[in-house]
C-alpha cells in the first residue's frame, strides 16, 4: 500500500509543482526535494522523494544506508489540538531527551502515544516506572498498567487504579515478589521457597507464613468431603468440621490430632 502511495506521489509531483506557485524544488540523482516560501533545502525541507529508491521523506532529506521504499519523518512540533476524523503523526525527542527521536501519535480524542526506545500508550513521557531499558506504560481512564525493566536483573509489572490501589509484581535478582499498596505480600526466592508476610522466607521452609495478627487456616470440610479426596497423600492436613478436629493423612488412613 505504501509503495502504491509513493508511485502516485511520484506521478503527480510535476503537476504539484506547476499548480503551487509558492513551492520551490530541486532535483539531483533522481531525487526531488520541495520546500515552501523562502526556506532553503538546508533549512526546512517539506517533502523529499527519490525515484531511484522510492523513499519519501517529510521534513527529511537523508535516509539510512540501503533504505528503499521507506517513509521517513524529520523532527516536528507536537500539535495542541485534534482535528475531527484525523490521526496526527510527528517525530520528536521522547520526553524531550536529546537523541531519542521517536514516533508520536495523537488521536482524534486528544490522546497521545509514543513509539521509540520506550513505548507509551496514553502518555508521551513513559518515565514513571522502571529505568532505562524497555518500558511499556498504558493509561486508560485512570487505570494504569506498566511493564518495565530498570536494569538487566530487575523488572516490574504494575497495575494501578487511579492514584492508589497499586499491585506490583516484581522480579529482582532471580526472586519474584507480589506487593499490594506499598507493602510486599508474597515472595518466591531463588530456591523456590515461598514467603507470605515475610520478605526473606526461612531457608529450611518451603512455605513460611508470618503474621502477628492473623492465623493459618487449613482447608475445612466434613468427614464425607474428606473421604471423597481421591488418593490422599501422607502428610495432608484438613480441619474436619464434622468433628471439629484437625486430621492428618498417615501411611494409609486419616488420623485425628487428638490434642485439639
Amino acid at each position: 500500500m505504501m509503495i502504491d502511495l509513493l508511485k502516485i506521489i511520484r506521478d503527480r509531483l510535476d503537476t504539484l509543482i506547476t499548480l503551487a506557485s509558492n513551492v520551490n524544488g530541486s532535483g539531483a540523482d533522481g531525487q526531488l526535494t520541495l520546500w515552501s516560501g523562502a526556506n532553503t533545502i538546508t533549512g526546512d525541507t517539506n517533502l523529499t522523494f527519490s525515484r531511484t529508491s522510492d523513499n519519501l521523506g517529510l521534513r527529511l532529506e537523508t535516509f539510512g544506508s540501503s533504505a528503499a521504499g521507506v517513509f521517513g519523518i524529520g523532527a516536528g512540533t507536537a500539535p495542541t489540538t485534534s482535528p475531527a476524523d484525523a490521526v496526527q503523526l510527528w517525530a520528536a525527542d521522547r520526553s524531550a531527551v536529546a537523541g531519542k527521536n521517536s514516533l508520536h501519535v495523537r488521536t482524534e480524542d486528544g490522546t497521545s502515544h509514543v513509539l521509540g526506545d520506550l513505548v507509551g500508550f496514553g502518555t508521551v513521557t513513559p518515565g514513571t516506572f522502571g529505568g532505562v531499558a524497555i518500558r511499556l506504560f498504558a493509561s486508560v481512564s485512570s487505570r494504569n498498567v506498566s511493564l518495565s525493566t530498570s536494569d538487566a536483573a530487575n523488572s516490574t509489572f504494575d497495575i494501578r487504579h487511579g492514584t492508589g490501589n497499586l499491585v506490583d509484581l516484581s522480579a529482582q535478582a532471580g526472586a519474584i515478589s507480589l506487593s499490594t499498596g506499598s507493602a510486599e505480600s508474597v515472595r518466591i526466592d531463588t530456591t523456590g521457597n515461598v514467603g507470605i508476610g515475610v520478605t526473606t522466607p526461612n531457608a529450611n521452609a518451603i512455605l513460611d507464613v508470618t503474621s502477628t495478627t492473623k492465623a493459618f487456616m487449613p482447608p475445612r470440610m466434613t468427614t464425607a468431603q474428606r473421604d471423597a479426596i481421591a488418593s490422599p497423600t501422607a502428610g495432608m492436613v484438613v480441619y474436619n468440621t464434622t468433628t471439629n478436629k484437625l486430621n492428618v493423612f498417615g501411611a494409609a488412613a486419616w488420623e485425628v490430632i487428638t490434642s485439639v
